[in-house]
């Protein structure tokens, strides 16, 4: 299987530095497992965005899309688990 390539949007940035740094390493850590699986463990597609899915991680949640054609996820947001889906 290919390996994905992750992009970031500048939201996402944004909202790392709002994370704590522990749970920061843990949302890297598990992002980059997502370039050989991007549909693995801890992952649902998302019903309201096309190709869009999340990540759980723990309290936390990665919204990305995957792009098949250009094997690209795109990574858009992460927040706590309360506050990302508003």
């Amino acid at each position: 299987m290919a390996s994905y390539q992750l992009e970031f949007s500048k939201q996402f940035h944004e909202d790392l530095k709002k994370i704590p740094p522990t749970q920061v390493i843990r949302i890297v850590a598990a992002l980059e497992k997502l370039r050989e699986n991007p549909t693995g463990p801890n992952t649902r597609k998302l019903v309201d965005w096309e190709n869009g899915y999340r990540l759980r991680v723990g309290s936390y949640r990665v919204l990305y899309s995957i792009h098949n054609l250009k094997l690209v996820v795109f990574v858009a947001q992460a927040g706590h688990r309360r506050d990302i889906y508003r």
